[in-house]
């Protein structure tokens, strides 16, 4: 499931960025920064989403936030882009793009963490093959840091 995910999200993260890099050019890594920015919130929606419903298989775990959105999301690009832009003098466009891309990284994990609380989800009407009835979580019982989200002072 995880190499499932994540070739998806690979081959998802060079569309993407190749597209960015055709509309708006290569001065600054748009397509890293957008694919970063946009990967903090959708693993903040799924992993909020997957904290909440726990009767959905591990499969769905494995495939989606560490398969999908790790394979999509590009933090060693993201390096090797702003290392470039070092080398190549321009200090202050690399220091933008660790600034921005940490901070509005952390906002889009927050936001989708909100957004992934607000959808509505009746666990009756999940199928039955993404559920895992069997894997049942005690609610005593601490959830993994990967699935734990604190939203609201949580």
């Amino acid at each position: 499931m995880v190499a499932i995910g994540g070739a998806l999200g690979s081959v998802l993260r060079f569309w993407l960025g190749s597209y960015l890099v055709t509309r708006l050019g290569s001065r600054f890594p748009y397509g890293t920064f957008v694919v970063n920015i946009s990967g903090s919130f959708l693993i903040g929606i799924v992993i909020t989403i997957f904290a909440e419903r726990t009767q959905w298989s591990d499969n769905w775990r494995y495939l989606i936030p560490i398969g999908l959105i790790g394979g999509y999301t590009t933090f060693s690009a993201f390096e090797y882009e702003t290392f470039r832009l070092f080398q190549d003098g321009q200090i202050l466009t690399a220091a933008l793009n660790v600034v921005l891309s940490v901070i509005v990284g952390f906002a889009g994990v927050w936001a989708g963490a909100i957004v992934g609380k607000s959808i509505p989800l009746d666990s009756q009407r999940v199928p039955a093959f993404m559920r895992s009835d069997e894997h049942a979580v005690d609610s005593r019982e601490p959830e993994p840091a990967l699935f734990r989200v604190g939203v609201d002072g949580e």
